[in-house]
């Protein structure tokens, strides 16, 4: 593993982090910092479109989620390569995880084609 696979990850760590922070102050003072109702018509919830999720936010997870599955595919097909390299044999593991990874891709695919179309996305935490 290189160092730049750490430095990333450490900086990625730390950015959510933040935002689970600034998000949890944020929930705790509409709960507990007083005792009125949080507003029902937010800013927030005006933008949000037919699909639940504000534009920002679906532009932000569509093109994160393009560039995942650009380095996905590279995965399976290195993996692919390497597996017909191996002359056919390869592991159970190797035969495991393509198929899950396979599954994962078109899952990721189906959701950024709602994502894109503009279909409601459950997102776990965000709505």
């Amino acid at each position: 593993m290189d160092i730049t696979h750490l430095i990333v990850a450490i900086v990625a760590l730390g950015i959510g982090l933040m935002i689970g922070q600034s998000r949890n102050r944020k929930d705790a003072n509409a709960i507990f910092g007083s005792a009125q109702s949080p507003p029902q018509n937010s800013d927030l919830e005006q933008e949000k479109g037919a699909g639940g999720m504000s534009l920002g936010m679906r532009l932000f997870s569509s093109v994160f989620l393009f560039g995942w599955l650009i380095a996905w595919t590279v995965g399976i097909l290195m993996a692919v390569s390497t597996f017909g390299s191996a002359g056919g044999t390869a592991s159970l593991f190797m035969i495991g995880w393509l198929i899950a990874a396979i599954a994962g891709w078109v899952w990721a695919v189906y959701t950024l084609w709602k994502l894109v179309t503009g279909r409601p996305v459950k997102m776990r935490g965000w709505n």
